[in-house]
């Protein structure tokens, strides 16, 4: 089964509606797509930038084998996400990358893309869609003791985040 999951090296904020890019030394937000057989597939999104602040995000969608596939900007305001007919083989992925503009200042957005797959001649097609089918290999994820709770909220906190 395909799903939506975080790349190995987020490092701020993602959930399945959107999130918060780092800054440019840590790094944009990003999940990932993994086609579960050949198919073809186009993607459909808004891209949202709520905030009066800030200078906006920049999004981009990147193909391991096809390299980049479309690129936007949003900067309090929205814009749509569109990509048509990408041939997809089987563990080829896409990646679902939002970065911040000159500063990560105020760079909550929301994303939420959909994958739909045709596949073969039978037009048999599937969705995913991010706010849905979000989640992560979990069969090797072990639930955390009290300790490593404790020290994931510390982690959590703007003391730890933000650095002035």
């Amino acid at each position: 089964r395909a799903v939506f999951h975080r790349a190995e090296q987020v490092a701020d904020v993602g959930d399945a509606d959107g999130g918060h890019p780092g800054s440019r030394e840590h790094g944009p937000v990003i999940r990932r797509w993994t086609a579960p057989q050949e198919a073809v597939v186009r993607i459909r999104g808004r891209l949202q930038h709520d905030a009066d602040a800030g200078d906006g995000v920049l999004a981009y969608l990147i193909s391991d084998r096809h390299g980049l596939l479309g690129q936007w900007s949003a900067r309090n305001s929205n814009t749509p996400t569109r990509v048509d007919a990408v041939h997809m083989l089987p563990g080829d992925t896409l990646d679902f990358v939002v970065a911040c503009g000159a500063d990560e200042n105020s760079d909550s957005f929301t994303w939420a893309p959909k994958v739909e797959v045709s596949a073969g001649a039978d037009g048999v097609t599937a969705r995913w869609d991010a706010r849905a089918d979000f989640g992560g290999p979990t069969e090797s994820l072990t639930p955390m003791d009290a300790w490593e709770q404790y020290a994931q909220v510390l982690l959590m906190t703007n003391e730890a985040a933000f650095v002035d």
